[in-house]
């Protein structure tokens, strides 16, 4: 168990980019990158199976009602007030839906969930402050909370094609039309939103909003087919701040925004690259210790 979480803090600490101003370095020696890819296949075949993790990492893993939280908000129930959408289940919220209007679909990123106000879920409160929408937020917290960057990364077409099995079955209600749906993800959960937006069956999504696409995994140390692209959706858009860092920086969408060039730092927002909290440098080397 101690060995595979050392595996996955290693290779994490290996995708990590070292940030120096405004200069990006890549680590893109072709042995160290071919290496990192093994790696990660490994992980793709061995630990999203599950093998060499207790219960807990069991539980984490595993895309259900608990850990992926589903939830249907509107101007009528107000901000506090939610009703909860498990799997097969989507009826239940036929008697809240508000008819003839759109739906927006709120996913986040990595470390975040909808406990933190201050997060993308603030969104939500401000399309049902505004009203006109049909709200739903997707809360992962229970798999993005882990600090081991990979495993959440490797759970995003897992929990994408969850969320699109769960779209379908409201489609089908008949209630709304596939492209009155316009799902917003952040960092992970763009890349969430482009694999939902394939697996769909009703139809094509009307609308993807991505802000800052995770780039580690999708962009460099590649290891992820399904990220975010232009063919996901209707139409793409793209908001990208933190490209070449921890987001992507290419183009995937119809229409892609770079403000002030789309790297860091950004102006008011940059408060320095906390590299430790990123590579869980801290638990890595408490880890370590504890072999001695």
């Amino acid at each position: 168990m101690r060995r595979t979480l050392l595996l996955l803090n290693i290779t994490t600490t290996i995708l990590v980019l070292v940030v120096q101003q405004n200069n990006v370095f890549y680590v893109c020696l072709s042995d160290l990158a071919c290496f990192v890819r093994s790696v990660m296949r490994f992980l793709q075949k061995a630990v999203i199976r599950w093998d060499g993790f207790d219960e807990k990492y069991i539980q984490m893993l595993s895309v259900n009602d608990e850990n992926v939280d589903i939830q249907y908000w509107n101007s009528n129930l107000g901000d506090d007030t939610s009703i909860k959408i498990k799997f097969d289940h989507e009826y239940k919220i036929l008697k809240h839906w508000i008819p003839d209007l759109p739906l927006k679909v709120i996913i986040h990123g990595w470390l975040d969930s909808i406990v933190h106000k201050d997060g993308v879920f603030c969104i939500k409160t401000a399309y049902i402050n505004v009203g006109g929408y049909n709200v739903i937020t997707m809360d992962w917290g229970g798999i993005a909370g882990n600090r081991n960057y990979m495993l959440p990364m490797l759970m995003t077409s897992k929990i994408g094609a969850r969320l699109s099995k769960v779209l379908d079955n409201i489609v089908d209600l008949g209630i709304m039309k596939s492209e009155d749906i316009h799902l917003i993800g952040h960092s992970l959960g763009a890349h969430i939103a482009g694999v939902c937006g394939s697996l769909i069956k009703s139809g094509k999504i009307g609308r993807i909003t991505g802000l800052d696409p995770a780039g580690p995994g999708f962009e460099f140390a590649k290891s992820q087919k399904e990220g975010l692209k232009k063919t996901d959706a209707l139409f793409v858009d793209i908001i990208h701040t933190s490209g070449g860092s921890t987001g992507i920086y290419h183009s995937a969408g119809h229409a892609d925004f770079f403000p002030n060039g789309g790297t860091v730092p950004q102006s008011g927002c940059y408060d320095g690259m906390q590299i430790e909290k990123i590579i869980g440098l801290g638990e890595y080397i408490r880890q370590m210790k504890t072999l001695k």
